[in-house]
């Protein structure tokens, strides 16, 4: 299994290199976190001697769904060709950039807002607990509402602040308020995208040295928010909990098959998790009152480790296969294949838009496929899900800003 970890994701990375004859090729970029933390950091810490449980199901679910991933992503570039590039200036597009002003004075508004509730250790330095606790009871959608606009806010500014490395600082300063490993990590994924594929100095950008640079610090920056995020564990225990991040879910969904009907008397949900994970996350709290506290795949972590869950610091995690082998146990296979697939090939497709278009419209439409969209809604929403409707939100940007221009833009 070792030589699996190893092999796998270094194998994965050389023929996306090769077949795209591009190292800086979508597919890498939105992957290399997830393949290092899923085989790689694992791998070295069972070389180092850190007792990391193994699961050969949860490696070979990996493999297969990255497999699948990776084989329709290279299926969406076949399919949408080289079109020819349009002669077209993104900073024309006033729609947006007044919607990049607007994204900051809402950013401004909820940093205030988390100040005046929680005080300013609340929102900065404790914020992580505070969000697990009371996007809960009530008040998520402030969150995700919130949370949607500093998207927006990171994603198009980009676009339209000319001191890139300041409008990032203002990023991270405005993520803190979510207590988030993946919104810190968000603003460092776009704009690695950006300055790779839409930059005008992307060849500058795109040389040899750069990706050593990287290469170093994105395990640092990986291993940092682990420290700002994690609650009472030293040094040593965060280095560990770091390397095994990958296998957690894996330990945990090992745990799931094994005890299954333990847990799970009356035995597979037939689609019920799904459903909860299309659905529930979209309806506020506060106009459901009675909205369950766990659904999803919150209601699998309540139900196989509910002591932990119900401290709301964290729901264990049982990865991308877990809602799909309580709903279908090992057939729930062919379902992680379907998603992955659809997720691939549109990833795939969209990344040529952005390589012959390089403007924020179809940036948009990638990272709507590729890096979890403009909004999320946690862990209990079905990846597919998120991904129609954060296209589903995207379309209606592009479509307003069409009516606002009131001229001819780019089919998208």
């Amino acid at each position: 299994m070792l030589i699996i970890n190893i092999v796998f994701p270094i194998m994965i990375f050389a023929l996306s290199i090769y077949l795209t004859k591009d190292k800086y090729n979508v597919f890498l970029i939105a992957n290399v976190i997830g393949l290092s933390t899923t085989f790689l950091l694992p791998a070295v810490a069972d070389i180092i001697g850190m007792d990391i449980i193994k699961s050969a199901i949860g490696i070979s679910f990996n493999i297969v769904s990255y497999t699948s991933l990776f084989v329709f992503y290279l299926a969406g570039r076949y399919y949408e060709g080289n079109p020819p590039p349009v002669s077209y200036t993104y900073a024309k597009i006033s729609f947006f950039k007044n919607l990049y002003r607007f994204s900051l004075a809402t950013n401004l508004v909820f940093i205030m807002y988390m100040v005046a509730v929680y005080g300013f250790s609340g929102a900065f330095i404790n914020s992580r607990f505070v969000v697990y606790t009371e996007s809960r009871v009530g008040t998520g959608h402030i969150f995700y509402i919130a949370g949607t606009f500093f998207n927006i806010y990171a994603l198009v500014g980009l676009f339209y602040n000319k001191r890139k490395w300041l409008h990032i600082l203002s990023c991270i300063v405005f993520a803190l308020p979510y207590g988030s490993k993946t919104k810190m990590i968000t603003v460092f994924i776009y704009l690695f995208v950006y300055i790779f594929m839409v930059d005008e100095n992307r060849a500058k950008y795109r040389r040899n040295r750069y990706l050593a640079i990287i290469a170093v610090v994105v395990p640092l920056i990986v291993f940092a928010l682990f420290w700002i995020t994690t609650f009472d564990l030293d040094s040593v225990q965060i280095l560990q909990l770091a390397l095994g991040f990958g296998n957690e879910y894996q330990t945990n969904f090992n745990e799931l098959i094994l005890h299954f009907h333990v847990h799970f008397k009356e035995g597979y949900q037939h689609g019920r998790i799904l459903l909860e994970e299309a659905f529930y996350p979209f309806i506020p709290r506060a106009l459901w009152p009675g909205k369950p506290l766990y659904f999803g795949s919150l209601f699998i972590s309540y139900k196989v480790y509910p002591e932990v869950t119900e401290l709301n610091l964290g729901a264990p995690s049982f990865g991308p296969f877990g809602q799909a082998y309580v709903d279908f146990g090992l057939f729930g296979l062919l379902q992680i294949v379907f998603q992955q697939a659809i997720l691939g090939f549109f990833m795939g497709k969209y990344e040529v838009q952005v390589q012959q278009r390089k403007d924020v419209r179809a940036f948009i439409l990638l990272i709507c496929v590729a890096f979890g969209g403009i909004f999320g809604l946690g862990g209990a929403t079905n990846p597919l899900v998120m991904m129609v409707m954060n296209l589903i939100f995207a379309k209606c940007l592009i479509f307003a800003s069409r009516i606002v221009l009131r001229k001819y833009q780019p089919q998208l």
